[in-house]
Protein backbone atom coordinates (compact mmCIF):
# COMPACT_ATOMS: atom_id res chain seq x y z
CA UNK A 1 0.00 0.00 0.00
CA UNK A 2 1.30 3.22 -0.96
CA UNK A 3 2.83 5.35 2.14
CA UNK A 4 0.03 8.37 1.13
CA UNK A 5 -3.00 6.14 0.62
CA UNK A 6 -2.16 4.74 3.76
CA UNK A 7 -1.57 7.37 5.84
CA UNK A 8 -4.82 9.07 4.87
CA UNK A 9 -7.03 5.62 5.59
CA UNK A 10 -5.31 6.19 9.14
CA UNK A 11 -5.80 9.94 9.39
CA UNK A 12 -9.50 9.55 8.88
CA UNK A 13 -9.94 6.16 10.68
CA UNK A 14 -8.19 8.39 13.38
CA UNK A 15 -10.44 11.25 12.98
CA UNK A 16 -13.93 9.34 12.73
CA UNK A 17 -12.55 6.99 16.43
CA UNK A 18 -11.92 10.73 17.69
CA UNK A 19 -15.09 12.34 16.90
CA UNK A 20 -17.06 9.61 18.34
CA UNK A 21 -15.52 9.30 21.47
CA UNK A 22 -15.63 12.66 21.80
CA UNK A 23 -19.61 12.84 21.23
CA UNK A 24 -19.81 9.90 23.78
CA UNK A 25 -17.55 11.35 26.27
CA UNK A 26 -20.06 13.33 28.30
CA UNK A 27 -22.47 9.92 28.21
CA UNK A 28 -20.00 7.79 29.63
CA UNK A 29 -18.21 10.28 32.08
CA UNK A 30 -20.84 11.03 34.25
CA UNK A 31 -19.76 12.09 37.56
CA UNK A 32 -20.42 9.20 40.31
CA UNK A 33 -22.18 11.83 42.77
CA UNK A 34 -24.54 12.33 40.11
CA UNK A 35 -24.99 8.91 38.88
CA UNK A 36 -25.44 8.05 42.30
CA UNK A 37 -28.45 10.67 42.91
CA UNK A 38 -30.39 10.14 40.11
CA UNK A 39 -29.96 5.97 40.58
CA UNK A 40 -31.20 6.11 43.84
CA UNK A 41 -34.35 7.48 43.89
CA UNK A 42 -35.44 4.11 41.98
CA UNK A 43 -37.00 6.08 38.73
CA UNK A 44 -34.43 4.68 35.92
CA UNK A 45 -34.38 1.05 37.38
CA UNK A 46 -37.90 0.39 36.05
CA UNK A 47 -37.14 1.98 33.02
CA UNK A 48 -34.01 -0.27 32.29
CA UNK A 49 -36.33 -3.20 33.20
CA UNK A 50 -38.96 -2.72 30.85
CA UNK A 51 -36.48 -2.03 28.32
CA UNK A 52 -34.37 -5.33 28.80
CA UNK A 53 -37.42 -7.21 29.03
CA UNK A 54 -39.15 -6.02 25.84
CA UNK A 55 -36.05 -6.00 23.63
CA UNK A 56 -35.12 -9.18 24.75
CA UNK A 57 -38.55 -10.83 23.98
CA UNK A 58 -38.50 -8.80 20.47
CA UNK A 59 -35.15 -10.21 19.43
CA UNK A 60 -36.27 -13.84 21.06
CA UNK A 61 -39.43 -13.58 18.41
CA UNK A 62 -36.57 -12.06 15.61
CA UNK A 63 -34.46 -15.48 16.08
CA UNK A 64 -37.86 -17.95 16.04
CA UNK A 65 -39.12 -16.01 13.07
CA UNK A 66 -35.77 -14.58 10.64
CA UNK A 67 -34.36 -17.61 11.05
CA UNK A 68 -36.46 -19.63 8.55
CA UNK A 69 -36.98 -16.58 6.48
CA UNK A 70 -33.11 -15.89 6.07
CA UNK A 71 -33.14 -19.25 5.11
CA UNK A 72 -35.46 -19.03 2.11
CA UNK A 73 -33.66 -16.03 1.06
CA UNK A 74 -30.26 -17.53 1.19
CA UNK A 75 -30.82 -20.74 -0.40
CA UNK A 76 -33.94 -20.38 -2.40
CA UNK A 77 -35.08 -18.82 -5.74
CA UNK A 78 -38.48 -17.64 -6.57
CA UNK A 79 -39.78 -15.12 -8.75
CA UNK A 80 -40.39 -11.69 -6.93
CA UNK A 81 -37.33 -12.66 -4.45
CA UNK A 82 -35.54 -9.22 -5.25
CA UNK A 83 -39.52 -7.91 -3.77
CA UNK A 84 -39.63 -9.49 -1.02
CA UNK A 85 -35.89 -9.07 0.02
CA UNK A 86 -36.39 -5.46 -0.49
CA UNK A 87 -39.91 -5.55 1.65
CA UNK A 88 -37.79 -7.10 4.30
CA UNK A 89 -35.47 -4.37 4.32
CA UNK A 90 -38.01 -1.61 4.50
CA UNK A 91 -37.93 -0.92 7.86
CA UNK A 92 -34.34 0.14 8.07
CA UNK A 93 -34.67 2.72 5.32
CA UNK A 94 -37.93 3.69 6.49
CA UNK A 95 -37.62 6.71 9.45
CA UNK A 96 -38.90 5.36 12.62
CA UNK A 97 -41.62 7.74 13.37
CA UNK A 98 -43.12 6.58 9.62
CA UNK A 99 -42.78 2.73 10.85
CA UNK A 100 -44.95 4.01 13.74
CA UNK A 101 -47.20 5.37 12.69
CA UNK A 102 -47.63 2.36 10.15
CA UNK A 103 -47.68 0.24 13.30
CA UNK A 104 -50.09 2.65 14.82
CA UNK A 105 -52.65 2.65 12.30
CA UNK A 106 -52.78 -1.11 11.75
CA UNK A 107 -53.73 -2.07 15.04
CA UNK A 108 -55.49 0.39 15.97
CA UNK A 109 -59.35 -0.22 17.38
CA UNK A 110 -60.75 1.05 14.41
CA UNK A 111 -58.76 -1.17 11.85
CA UNK A 112 -59.88 -3.87 10.55
CA UNK A 113 -56.60 -6.19 12.24
CA UNK A 114 -56.81 -3.66 15.43
CA UNK A 115 -60.84 -4.52 15.67
CA UNK A 116 -59.77 -8.29 15.60
CA UNK A 117 -56.81 -8.03 18.05
CA UNK A 118 -59.74 -6.60 20.15
CA UNK A 119 -62.07 -9.40 19.80
CA UNK A 120 -59.10 -11.69 20.56
CA UNK A 121 -58.46 -9.68 23.82
CA UNK A 122 -55.17 -8.48 22.71
CA UNK A 123 -54.39 -5.07 23.29
CA UNK A 124 -50.95 -3.78 21.79
CA UNK A 125 -51.18 0.42 21.98
CA UNK A 126 -50.01 1.80 25.23
CA UNK A 127 -49.04 -1.66 26.40
CA UNK A 128 -45.63 -3.77 26.64
CA UNK A 129 -46.69 -5.81 23.89
CA UNK A 130 -46.76 -2.95 21.30
CA UNK A 131 -43.06 -1.74 22.59
CA UNK A 132 -42.35 -5.91 21.72
CA UNK A 133 -44.41 -5.22 18.31
CA UNK A 134 -42.40 -2.00 17.58
CA UNK A 135 -38.93 -3.26 18.43
CA UNK A 136 -39.35 -6.15 16.21
CA UNK A 137 -40.65 -4.23 13.04
CA UNK A 138 -37.81 -2.00 13.24
CA UNK A 139 -34.78 -4.65 14.41
CA UNK A 140 -36.14 -7.91 12.54
CA UNK A 141 -33.97 -6.59 8.93
CA UNK A 142 -31.06 -6.54 11.05
CA UNK A 143 -31.16 -10.05 12.46
CA UNK A 144 -32.30 -11.89 8.91
CA UNK A 145 -29.46 -9.84 7.22
CA UNK A 146 -26.61 -11.29 9.60
CA UNK A 147 -27.95 -14.63 9.29
CA UNK A 148 -28.82 -14.76 5.59
CA UNK A 149 -25.40 -13.78 5.38
CA UNK A 150 -24.13 -16.55 7.06
CA UNK A 151 -26.47 -19.31 5.14
CA UNK A 152 -25.21 -17.91 2.14
CA UNK A 153 -21.46 -18.25 2.48
CA UNK A 154 -22.03 -21.91 3.29
CA UNK A 155 -21.04 -24.34 0.07
CA UNK A 156 -23.65 -25.58 -1.69
CA UNK A 157 -21.70 -28.94 -1.82
CA UNK A 158 -22.56 -29.51 2.24
CA UNK A 159 -26.05 -29.68 1.99
CA UNK A 160 -25.94 -31.38 -1.81
CA UNK A 161 -23.63 -34.44 0.83
CA UNK A 162 -26.96 -34.18 2.91
CA UNK A 163 -28.96 -34.90 0.19
CA UNK A 164 -27.02 -37.98 -1.49
CA UNK A 165 -27.07 -39.35 1.75
CA UNK A 166 -31.04 -39.40 1.90
CA UNK A 167 -31.31 -36.52 4.73
CA UNK A 168 -34.80 -34.43 5.05
CA UNK A 169 -34.86 -30.86 4.14
CA UNK A 170 -36.08 -30.30 7.85
CA UNK A 171 -32.98 -32.61 8.96
CA UNK A 172 -30.50 -30.69 6.71
CA UNK A 173 -31.79 -27.21 8.19
CA UNK A 174 -31.16 -28.35 11.78
CA UNK A 175 -28.22 -30.52 11.70
CA UNK A 176 -26.37 -28.48 8.50
CA UNK A 177 -27.45 -25.11 7.71
CA UNK A 178 -28.00 -23.85 12.10
CA UNK A 179 -24.83 -25.23 12.93
CA UNK A 180 -22.74 -23.77 10.29
CA UNK A 181 -24.45 -20.32 10.73
CA UNK A 182 -23.97 -20.06 14.41
CA UNK A 183 -22.07 -17.18 14.39
CA UNK A 184 -23.98 -14.94 11.83
CA UNK A 185 -26.62 -16.26 14.13
CA UNK A 186 -25.39 -14.96 17.31
CA UNK A 187 -24.49 -11.73 15.90
CA UNK A 188 -27.26 -11.39 14.46
CA UNK A 189 -29.27 -11.32 17.90
CA UNK A 190 -26.81 -9.29 19.24
CA UNK A 191 -27.60 -6.43 16.98
CA UNK A 192 -31.23 -6.77 16.83
CA UNK A 193 -31.06 -6.94 20.15
CA UNK A 194 -29.33 -3.61 20.58
CA UNK A 195 -31.27 -1.80 17.63
CA UNK A 196 -34.74 -3.00 19.17
CA UNK A 197 -33.17 -1.74 23.43
CA UNK A 198 -32.17 1.86 21.55
CA UNK A 199 -35.19 2.10 19.43
CA UNK A 200 -37.24 5.11 20.27
CA UNK A 201 -39.79 6.58 17.38
CA UNK A 202 -42.09 3.70 16.38
CA UNK A 203 -42.35 2.78 20.14
CA UNK A 204 -43.21 6.07 21.47
CA UNK A 205 -45.72 6.23 18.41
CA UNK A 206 -47.60 2.76 19.13
CA UNK A 207 -47.15 2.49 23.23
CA UNK A 208 -46.85 6.11 24.45
CA UNK A 209 -44.75 6.73 27.37
CA UNK A 210 -46.35 5.16 30.90
CA UNK A 211 -43.98 5.22 33.38
CA UNK A 212 -43.08 1.84 34.63
CA UNK A 213 -45.39 0.65 32.04
CA UNK A 214 -44.58 1.87 28.50
CA UNK A 215 -41.25 4.18 29.79
CA UNK A 216 -38.10 2.51 27.84
CA UNK A 217 -34.19 3.68 27.93
CA UNK A 218 -34.54 6.44 24.98
CA UNK A 219 -38.08 7.51 25.72
CA UNK A 220 -36.65 8.66 29.25
CA UNK A 221 -34.00 10.01 28.10
CA UNK A 222 -36.06 12.39 25.67
CA UNK A 223 -39.07 13.15 28.13
CA UNK A 224 -36.32 13.87 31.08
CA UNK A 225 -33.86 15.88 29.20
CA UNK A 226 -36.69 18.53 27.47
CA UNK A 227 -38.37 18.53 30.93
CA UNK A 228 -34.85 20.07 32.33
CA UNK A 229 -34.14 16.79 34.60
CA UNK A 230 -30.66 16.25 32.77
CA UNK A 231 -29.17 14.22 36.00
CA UNK A 232 -31.94 11.63 35.46
CA UNK A 233 -31.82 11.80 31.34
CA UNK A 234 -28.08 11.37 32.00
CA UNK A 235 -28.16 8.52 34.35
CA UNK A 236 -30.36 6.86 31.82
CA UNK A 237 -28.13 7.66 28.73
CA UNK A 238 -25.34 5.95 30.73
CA UNK A 239 -27.09 2.77 31.25
CA UNK A 240 -28.30 2.61 27.89
CA UNK A 241 -24.67 2.92 26.81
CA UNK A 242 -23.24 0.92 28.98
CA UNK A 243 -25.34 -1.98 28.12
CA UNK A 244 -24.57 -1.39 24.43
CA UNK A 245 -21.09 -0.92 24.65
CA UNK A 246 -20.52 -4.21 27.40
CA UNK A 247 -22.54 -6.57 24.46
CA UNK A 248 -20.56 -5.42 21.18
CA UNK A 249 -17.69 -5.68 23.13
CA UNK A 250 -18.49 -9.39 24.54
CA UNK A 251 -19.57 -10.12 20.95
CA UNK A 252 -16.17 -9.18 19.29
CA UNK A 253 -14.05 -11.18 22.28
CA UNK A 254 -16.25 -13.86 21.57
CA UNK A 255 -15.04 -14.31 17.90
CA UNK A 256 -11.74 -13.28 18.46
CA UNK A 257 -10.50 -16.80 18.04
CA UNK A 258 -12.58 -16.99 14.75
CA UNK A 259 -11.15 -13.85 12.96
CA UNK A 260 -7.54 -15.14 14.23
CA UNK A 261 -7.89 -18.50 12.32
CA UNK A 262 -9.40 -16.91 9.30
CA UNK A 263 -6.57 -14.44 9.22
CA UNK A 264 -4.42 -17.45 9.60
Amino acid sequence: MPLGFKSCCVAITALLSLFVAVALCNVFLVSPATLRHALSDGSVWPVVKVSLETSLLAACLAMLLGTPVAYVLARKTFFGKAAVETLLDLPVALPPMVAGLALLILVSPSSPTGSVLAKAGLHLIFTKAGIVLAQLFVALPFYIRAVRSAMFAIPPSLPAAAAVLRATEAYTFFHVILPLSREGMISGFVMCWTRALGEFGATAMVAGCIPGVTETLPIAIYTRATSGDLASAGAAAFCLAVISFVTLIGLRLAFKDTAQRRKA
